[in-house]
């Protein structure tokens, strides 16, 4: 097994080094740019965390572990990304908790485009996961149990309030 460190810099370097038999090697390094404010690790779930997550700027960039870029996009953000959230799938909607991201205003309700939905709480350096709930093993038999299994969609968008009157 080798050891691989990413690294991002101030220069707008991304730089994957591995440890081989000893030896300290640099596995690839990119051209400058913006400065990296932010490295994180992915890949499909639970999977080897094989791809590289960078954000520079208000842009957003994925790297393979070979140095190849294969995701970039702006962002269209007037400041810098600071964090990049991990889910369970490909966000494809996104909802404030409550309108207002609850009583703590850091919450955020998401679904994703293989029919995931989640609520998150974002803090300051990480976020964690409050709960997720994979709609498509819910069920949709006589008398609304959970014995029968549907194929869900993935989610395209989302509202919601609260019931209770409270």
């Amino acid at each position: 097994m080798n050891d691989e460190v990413a690294v991002g810099d101030c220069d707008g370097l991304l730089q994957l080094f591995s440890m081989k038999r000893g030896a300290l090697q640099l596995a690839f390094k990119t051209v400058p740019g913006k400065s990296i404010t932010r490295l994180e690790l992915g890949g499909a779930l639970n999977t080897p965390k094989d791809k590289i997550f960078v954000s520079a700027g208000n842009e957003v960039r994925g790297y393979t572990k070979k140095g190849k870029q294969f995701l970039g996009f702006d962002t269209n953000l007037a400041e810098d990304i600071k964090s990049i959230l991990e889910l369970p799938g490909t966000p494809s909607a996104l909802h404030l908790f409550y309108g207002d991201a609850g009583e703590t205003g850091d919450l955020v309700l998401y679904g994703t485009t293989d029919g995931r939905l989640g609520l998150i709480q974002l803090g300051r350096s990480a976020a964690s996961h409050r709960w997720v709930c994979d709609t498509s093993s819910l069920g949709s038999g006589p008398g609304g149990g959970a014995a029968a299994t549907t194929t869900a969609g993935g989610i395209t968008c989302m509202d919601h309030h609260d019931m209770t009157g409270s």
